[in-house]
């Protein structure tokens, strides 16, 4: 049945009074339809205050609450005040006009899909001084950067810092222009969704250190050829999250692992699944280039991003013959393949 959902309107924003004694609001949707769609008018540019006043009494804006904006595809930025200590779940979902999110030093908890589909999301930035949450070139992270929360799904490459141990739930969804990632080895855990519908991506190389990828990690990546497993002991799926890889995956994608491990990943699900399973010695390269440098594959050529002009940029095949030395940001002419990329000291496999 449908229902509106707010107490009063005020400068095109809707509320609910959370508490008189306190004085404390959150914005919302002003209506829904019963069926799970939620209705919000909101336009343009817009800040959120961190007070105002209805009937007479001054209110303090706290929360974001639960699919607030949800499918609000004429917002095209948001500021979000230090007043505001929450972000509900779904809270911007689908805001399709949505390019930029500030978010202010108070809030400490984000529900999850709070972004999720904003295709046009270029930034997510959080205030300096905020104890629970940072931003690192636009990628929302926990404060400390260990856990990556969400990447605006306009990001066509990617550098995830060593210092992350978690992927998290859904926080690469819908990243279509992403076409390859790697994971370094201080992740231990791919959580549910993380890389779902993420149609350009053809290559993931996973770390040594993960121990668990959580259910639908994969779904939705209908282009994906490669996956290139570091680690001896297989990544575990969690048996109640058992749905990691589609039909489709598990028959087109070659699964890389360790020389001497085929056994072991032959022996236990997800990775048992896999029709094309090969051996690659993995030793001597490094799971990223640098924390600024990112390799992507577009259109069969090899793009770097943020290289130093004078950095030597080699590429080698897996014979061990250089196919490129020079100090260019792109390499093409290059027949399909795994090759290794060498900057300076750094260096790290990719498949074209």
């Amino acid at each position: 049945m449908t229902a509106l959902a707010y107490n009063f309107k005020s400068d095109g924003l809707y509320y609910n009074i959370l508490s008189e004694t306190d004085r404390t609001v959150e914005v919302t949707y002003y209506r829904n339809d019963g069926y799970g769609s939620y209705y919000n008018d909101a336009y343009g540019d817009i800040e959120i205050p961190s007070k105002l006043i209805y009937d007479r009494k001054t209110y303090k804006v706290t929360s974001i609450g639960k699919y607030a904006f949800y499918k609000c595809s004429g917002l095209t930025s948001v500021t979000i005040p230090n007043s505001v200590t929450s972000i509900g779940i779904s809270a911007f979902y689908n805001c399709s006009g949505l390019t930029s999110v500030t978010i202010g030093n108070s809030v400490t908890s984000i529900g999850n899909s709070a972004f999720s589909n904003c295709s046009g999301l270029i930034s997510i930035i959080v205030d300096e001084s905020n104890p629970s949450f940072s931003s690192i070139e636009g990628i929302l992270y926990n404060n400390d950067a260990t856990t990556l929360i969400y990447c605006p799904i306009t990001k066509k490459t990617v550098t995830i810092p060593n210092s992350v141990t978690s992927i998290g739930y859904s926080a690469f969804s819908g990243c279509s222009g992403l076409t390859s990632v790697t994971i370094p080895n201080s992740v231990t855990t791919i959580v549910q969704s993380a890389f779902s519908n993420c149609r350009g991506l053809t290559s993931v190389t996973i770390g040594n250190s993960v121990t668990s990828i959580g259910k639908y990690a994969f779904s939705g990546c209908s282009k994906l050829t490669s996956i290139y497993c570091q680690g001896t002991k297989p990544p575990r799926e969690n048996p109640r999250e058992s749905i990691v890889f589609s039909e489709a995956i598990l028959k087109e994608c070659t699964l890389y692992v360790p020389i001497g491990c085929q056994a072991a990943y032959e022996a236990v699900d997800p990775w048992r699944n896999f029709w094309n399973i090969e051996e690659m010695d993995f030793s001597g390269i490094d799971d990223i280039i640098s924390d600024n440098i990112g390799i992507s594959v577009i259109n069969r050529a090899i793009h770097i991003d943020n290289a130093d002009g004078n950095m030597l940029v080699e590429v080698f095949n897996l014979s061990g013959k250089s196919v490129y030395r020079g100090h260019g940001n792109i390499v093409d002419g290059l027949s399909t393949g795994i090759y290794i990329i060498k900057i300076a000291d750094k260096s790290m496999k990719i498949k074209i």
